[in-house]
């Protein structure tokens, strides 16, 4: 009994992770846009940099969104002011 050897084969070994890929990088390549990894952060890194120009861009087009309120000072002095 004590010359029994067992040898184990990784083929039967459970898998626990898969191949797909996780994250943006799967989701890219589950819609079809990218065949492989590489493809798809190219798509992402584009997506990224046309999202950063984007916030540049849009504000200094349309605006800031509104004027800066006047001083207190400033106010206080318009309301006080006699009409004549």
């Amino acid at each position: 009994m004590s010359d029994l050897e067992f040898e184990s084969d990784g083929e039967y070994a459970p898998r626990y992770g898969s191949d797909e890929p996780k994250g943006f990088t799967g989701l890219v390549m589950r819609w079809g846009l990218a065949k492989d990894k590489k493809t798809a952060g190219y798509i992402l890194l584009g997506v990224a940099i046309a999202a950063v120009l984007l916030a540049i861009i849009l504000p200094a087009v349309f605006g800031a969104g509104g004027r800066a309120p006047e001083p207190q000072a400033k106010v206080d002095a318009t309301m006080l002011r006699a009409r004549s």
